[in-house]
């Protein structure tokens, strides 16, 4: 029960964080129609459009990780469909959460490494200079929020198939 509670909470809370996504999105959409406006209008360029588009797609795919996690919408193979049987399924279900975790889990130390790297040069974009450690700091963290959620995932599909009775045979009474 605590853990459905934990899943529900965490649903709440990373739809919240798709939100950033969500306004990245629309920032860069007003961003590209305005530059494209303008130039062709008036035949005014946007100096570092290019820059910082490339800065707010980072954070765009990150913030929407940790809801795709949430709601397991994340690459999975259901070849087997209903064959396989309910608490088959769950295992699968739990392999594919470890497999998750373990992506993961390696994606968060690249990234932190890389933005910690970046951090250290101080390295910026080429046309305006905007430093590019604030943006990959913020991919970091974004993706390391996917970790939890993945453990939870995992404990989540080991429980239902520990605890998982098939529809058509009534539970053992006491």
């Amino acid at each position: 029960m605590a853990l459905k509670r934990i899943e529900e909470k965490i649903a709440k809370w990373s739809t919240r964080l798709s939100l950033i996504g969500l306004i990245g999105l629309l920032c860069l959409s007003v961003i590209t129609v305005g530059a494209v406006l303008l130039r062709a209008v008036f035949g005014i360029s946007i100096l570092g459009i290019y820059d910082a588009s490339e800065l707010i797609v980072v954070v765009i795919v990150t913030a929407c990780f940790p809801l795709t996690s949430v709601e397991r919408a994340h690459i999975n193979v259901s070849v087997l469909g209903t064959a396989i049987g309910g608490r088959t399924r769950h295992l699968f279900d739990a392999f594919s959460a470890l497999i998750s975790l373990v992506f993961f889990t390696f994606l968060t130390v690249q990234l932190w490494k890389y933005a910690l790297e970046l951090m250290g040069t101080h390295e910026s974009t080429w046309i305006v200079h905007i430093p590019l450690y604030p943006w990959w700091l913020a991919a970091a963290v974004l993706i390391t929020l996917c970790i939890p959620i993945e453990l939870v995932c995992f404990f989540s599909a080991v429980g239902a198939a520990v605890k998982f009775e098939p529809e058509n045979q009534k539970p053992l009474q006491s």
